[in-house]
């Protein structure tokens, strides 16, 4: 008898009884906001250099040979992409672990509608 407790953790993990999600979302919480902060800043980077439209323009004069319009013929900053960068920057791993937690928060009525199961059962009841 003392062996099947030692096998259920793993049998309630085999049969779906124990999540194991949780944990995933922890783990793809953090590579989440990994990939926010780069595309946050990349799209600062954008803004930097003048954004696909500046950097487009750029390339369109030199290539016709027409000059540019003004006496720089640098692409200017977008001030519209920094803007967004830094709110993606900012908010983005915010908006990331809402979703995270929404994520978890199923989880853990999962666990606790089954802990509620288990202590309503007539095996629990022990006079």
């Amino acid at each position: 008898m003392s062996e099947f407790f030692k096998l259920q953790p793993t049998l309630d993990l085999i049969s779906f009884r124990r999540m194991v999600t949780p944990l995933i979302i922890q783990i793809i919480f953090w590579i989440g906001v990994v990939v926010v902060l780069i595309y946050g800043f990349s799209t600062i980077g954008e803004g930097v250099n003048g954004g696909p439209a500046g950097r487009a323009m750029s390339q369109m004069q030199s290539t016709f040979g027409t000059p540019p319009a003004d006496a720089s013929s640098g692409p200017h900053a977008d001030a519209g992409e920094i803007f967004m960068g830094l709110l993606i920057v900012l908010l983005g791993p915010v908006a990331w672990r809402i979703y995270c937690e929404l994520m978890i928060v199923i989880f853990s009525i999962h666990k606790e509608l089954v802990d509620i199961r288990k202590n309503m059962s007539p095996e629990a009841k022990t006079p």
